[in-house]
């Protein structure tokens, strides 16, 4: 990965280029290796958005006819425009949203929302060399469309900000069963080409059955090392921002650093709209 820096001029750390080594895996597109469900986890601030958004512009780069999608939450400050002008909003028809900007007081800003009536009508507004920033009213909806997208041809990444949110680990009836299902078809996306790259706080808040089926765990600071993980808790730690461990499978692992996405001059963010008659 191009992002990783030397501390110190000479010959790289045998673990800066394991970890280099590593992370390219999200970055192959080779059919017989297939995607990759990868997990990223650490405390606020630490930089889990802007490795996702380093993620995102390397793959749009890279593999322009992919499609990438990308998930964050209604009523924060919008991450997505971290990476320029190449994004799209799209949301479901029955949810109202608006964007509004809040850089230096709330107005409306001049940004379009694309409506959309079901998953078939979003994977054809969907367009590659953009991050689609998807909006379900019913979070649940993600699973379902990952389920469908690795019916299709061609590859295809989705990118979850915070995706406790969508799996929650705790769960009960159509929850839970919905949890059940992105399970079973992340025993599948690698050969569907669909490749989920997921952060959280707390990897713990997620389902457990959803996060058994990693493939790759990526550690920034403050996060909470897996019990089977071979990177040992002091050296999480010891990360400082802008640094982390990648752990592939709980058998290789090398340590990587990454450059900051920083807040553009306008700051936006995407709202409900809400209801003046009640």
């Amino acid at each position: 990965m191009s992002s990783i820096r030397l501390a110190k001029k000479g010959r790289i750390p045998k673990k800066a280029v394991q970890g280099h080594l590593l992370l390219d895996r999200i970055f192959e597109r080779d059919l017989d290796k297939g995607a990759v469900f990868v997990e990223i986890s650490g405390i606020q601030g630490c930089g889990k958005t802007s490795l996702m958004l380093g993620f995102a512009t390397k793959i749009m780069r890279d593999n322009p006819e992919e499609i990438v999608f990308w998930r964050e939450p209604v009523g924060s400050p919008a991450q997505f425009n971290k990476i320029g002008d190449d994004w799209q909003i799209l949301a479901e028809k029955n949810y109202p949203l608006e964007v509004l900007e809040i850089t230096n007081d709330l107005c409306p800003a001049d940004v379009k929302i694309r409506y959309f009536r079901d998953y078939k009508e979003l994977i054809r507004m969907a367009k590659p060399g953009l991050l689609n920033v998807v909006y379900f009213h019913d979070l649940y909806k993600w699973i379902d469309l990952v389920d469908r997208l690795k019916l299709l041809p061609g590859w295809q990444t989705c990118f979850w900000d915070e995706y406790e949110d969508i799996c929650p680990e705790h769960s009960s009836g159509l929850i839970w069963k919905k949890n059940k299902l992105l399970s079973n078809s992340l025993k599948q996306v690698r050969k569907g080409r669909v490749s989920l790259i997921a952060n959280s706080q707390s990897s713990m808040d997620s389902d457990f059955r959803v996060r058994s089926k990693a493939m790759m765990w990526i550690y920034l600071h403050g996060a909470r090392v897996d019990k089977n993980s071979p990177i040992k808790k002091q050296a999480v730690q010891a990360l400082m921002v802008g640094a982390g461990w990648v752990d592939h499978a709980h058998s290789l692992y090398g340590q990587f650093q990454f450059p900051p996405f920083k807040p553009k001059e306008v700051i936006y963010t995407v709202m409900e709209v809400q209801d003046e008659t009640m």
